[in-house]
């Protein structure tokens, strides 16, 4: 079977359209990728995927010409696009060409958008501060909420799930008001993979192969 060639890098570049192949129990399809860091990928695919899917990847680079393999596993969809978000979560190493490909960056850490409503605990006081995560990555979180949190303040998030009651411990890093309330970035101050969170819609497996 003859296949399409994949975008070089300077078609990459110049489009803006960073295209890899994908392979699942011998099918092949080609990805779009959208985002990328060392451990995660955001793309999107007309091919259905089901989360927990494990997937080999293909990317063309080089003179002469090389590809590059490396894997991942499906670990959340948002079948409200089209075509069809996904999350990745990495398993081998994304080569660099493609961090540089897509954002010029190559920060460890993805964030994803989120919706999840809760709590956040501060140590010394009795009564929790209403807040909402945002978006999250393995690393940490963005919060929004009514109240101004110091840098540095070591503060839990509490929120429900489905099934169980989460308390996520966070160390503030940096806070911004924002129409009448206050963005807050937080870090994971704890090795724990805090983000069951991600339980609502996505990231099963944001802690693949986490050091």
């Amino acid at each position: 079977m003859t296949r399409s060639p994949l975008l070089s890098p300077s078609q990459r570049s110049a489009t803006r359209r960073i295209e890899l192949e994908i392979e699942q129990s011998g099918r092949t399809c080609t990805a779009i990728v959208r985002d990328a860091s060392p451990r995660d990928l955001l793309i999107t695919s007309q091919m259905a995927l089901a989360i927990e899917t494990p997937l080999l990847f293909r990317m063309e680079s080089g003179f002469p010409l090389t590809i590059t393999e490396f894997s991942g596993t499906v670990h959340w969809m948002n079948k409200a696009t089209i075509p069809v978000e996904f999350g990745i979560a990495l398993t081998s190493n994304a080569p660099p060409e493609l961090l540089l490909s897509t954002s010029g960056s190559i920060s460890r850490e993805l964030r994803y958008r989120c919706r999840v409503p809760g709590e956040i605990l501060i140590p010394g006081q009795s009564k929790p501060v209403t807040a909402l995560a945002i978006n999250y990555s393995r690393a940490g979180c963005c919060l929004m909420s009514e109240t101004e949190l110091r840098s540095g303040a070591e503060v839990f998030f509490i929120f429900r799930n489905p099934k169980h009651l989460h308390r996520v411990r966070l160390r503030v890093r940096w806070s911004s008001s924002n129409n009448h309330q206050f963005l807050i970035g937080c870090q994971n101050s704890s090795r724990t993979n805090s983000w069951s969170m991600a339980d609502f819609d996505v990231a099963k497996h944001l802690a693949t192969n986490a050091k």
